[in-house]
């Protein structure tokens, strides 16, 4: 799992940068170059006042044009996930809200409570 900065070159002049990424093995080849040329496993992108436009419709359909297989994206004042899943055909056609637990479609052993998730954290 990578954090920004880091950058995805998704086409000659477009270049992003998600708020995670996760690399799986069969694509961890894209990390030798920076900015990467490929296309990560999991794209996560958290809304804010400022990116939501763009998180919510022009990085969605990016991401899945560059086969990006999975899009979830964090809605902090919702406090909703939405997960997109891309089976390789260039368009998300499944999307899940989840409002308790988030599970990954890709990796089903890798979920998130939402009550954790977006609960504040005190030392």
């Amino acid at each position: 799992m990578y954090f920004a900065p880091l950058d995805f070159r998704m086409g000659e002049n477009t270049v992003v940068q998600p708020d995670l990424a996760v690399v799986l093995d069969d694509r961890a080849h894209i990390l030798d170059e920076e900015p990467t040329t490929g296309s990560p496993s999991i794209v996560i992108e958290i809304l804010s006042p400022s990116t939501s436009r763009k998180d919510l419709y022009v990085k969605r359909d990016l991401y899945a044009a560059r086969d990006v297989p999975e899009y979830w994206i964090v809605d902090p004042t919702a406090r909703t996930v939405t997960i997109h899943s891309n089976p390789g055909n260039r368009r998300y056609r499944s999307v899940v809200t989840s409002l308790d637990v988030a599970t990954s479609v890709q990796l089903p052993d890798v979920s998130i409570t939402l009550e954790d998730l977006f609960s504040p954290y005190y030392p």
